[in-house]
């Protein structure tokens, strides 16, 4: 039993099976009651979870292509039922995945011009879709600044990108293609507390998120744990996916009003730090963890179908 628990983060074939049956169990409600949205989604969240392990991979998380960041990713998205019709959100996650991968080929790279002006860019693009996005800019910035590749050409290629896109939003409105632009500046700061909408503990959106909340930094804390140890490649992915954490904790709890746009941006690098904590040198803790892990999310998604 010692064995099997401090090696079941390996996430063999059979176990793989299992947990991916289960999560296709929780999505077969959404896929009944509303089949178009929910097949995209699902689609679209099959494609995410093989970009994480992409992500993984070129960050020398694991020497192989493991499917514990297929699970990690699809468990998540299967126990959070709002989630599973929000297939913008699985495009915005890609964006966001693809700009983690080419932060990661930013170290030390004295001329990262291209690359901010190309992640900045695909930020402010995806943000047609989750306008929280355009709050995470300055967080990138933290991201070249941690890669030891942030200078002045840098940092005004980001600008650049910036200007380019303020351009074109003007341009939308000067030609009266406004309605073309999902949301204005005041929508953006129009926010609600989401703890103030609690009446009782079946108020999904509210409760799922503090449940997101607590797991995130719980992971934050798990994954720096013994950091200095591992290589560059490796210290730069949690580093880059705990930075661009801290925007999604604090905006989440503030969204804006019918949008709860943030909240997704939680499972990019919640899923992330998850494949990296379970994914590096086993033992029986991290076996116990991915356990309790599993059994907290199963569990969610009981505790919100029976309520």
């Amino acid at each position: 039993m010692r064995y099997f628990i401090t090696h079941i983060t390996e996430v063999k074939l059979p176990m793989a099976i299992m947990l991916l049956v289960i999560c296709l169990v929780g999505w077969i409600p959404n896929l009944i009651d509303n089949t178009l949205f929910s097949s995209i989604c699902l689609l679209l969240t099959i494609v995410n979870s093989v970009l994480l392990t992409q992500v993984c991979y070129s960050a020398n998380i694991s020497r192989s292509r493991s499917l514990l960041p297929i699970v990690i990713y699809l468990l998540l998205f299967s126990m959070i039922e709002w989630v599973q019709t929000e297939w913008k959100a699985q495009i915005v996650i890609a964006a966001v995945f693809v700009v983690a991968i080419i932060l990661q080929k930013t170290y030390r790279h004295e001329k990262a011009v291209e690359q901010s002006f190309l992640t900045t860019l695909i930020l402010l693009a995806a943000s047609i879709l989750i306008p929280d996005l355009i709050f995470f800019i300055p967080f990138l910035w933290l991201c070249f600044l941690f890669q030891q590749s942030m200078n002045l050409k840098v940092w005004l290629s980001s600008i650049n990108a910036i200007v380019l896109v303020a351009i074109y939003v003007t341009l939308m409105y000067l030609f009266n293609y406004d309605n073309l632009i999902p949301y204005t500046f005041n929508d953006l700061t129009d926010r609600t507390f989401i703890l103030s909408n609690i009446s009782n503990f079946t108020d999904k959106y509210p409760i799922s998120i503090i449940y997101l909340e607590v797991l995130s930094l719980i992971l934050i804390g798990l994954s720096v744990i013994n950091l200095n140890r591992q290589n560059i490649s490796v210290q730069s992915f949690v580093i880059i996916f705990i930075i661009l954490l801290i925007p999604a904790l604090v905006l989440s709890l503030w969204s804006i009003n019918g949008f709860y746009s943030s909240a997704y941006l939680l499972f990019v690098s919640l899923s992330a730090l998850c494949a990296y904590y379970f994914q590096n040198d086993a033992s029986l803790a991290k076996g116990i963890i991915f356990i309790v892990t599993v059994l907290s999310l199963i569990g969610t998604r009981i505790w919100f179908y029976i309520f």
